[in-house]
């Protein structure tokens, strides 16, 4: 490899990484709101159930 293709492929794994990293972040936050909201989903539904 060139020392030029040698600092393409750094800066474009560099661009991969902090991407994938962003989406992991992303995926995760949003697990978590989704995690919250099925939660607060089910307290509802719950609360709405008609006792015997």
């Amino acid at each position: 490899m060139t020392d030029s293709a040698s600092v393409s492929f750094n800066d474009a794994f560099l661009k991969f990484k902090t991407s994938t990293s962003t989406a992991l972040e992303a995926l995760s936050s949003m697990a978590s709101y989704l995690r919250t909201a099925a939660g607060r989903y089910a307290d509802v539904d719950q609360s709405l159930t008609v006792s015997s």
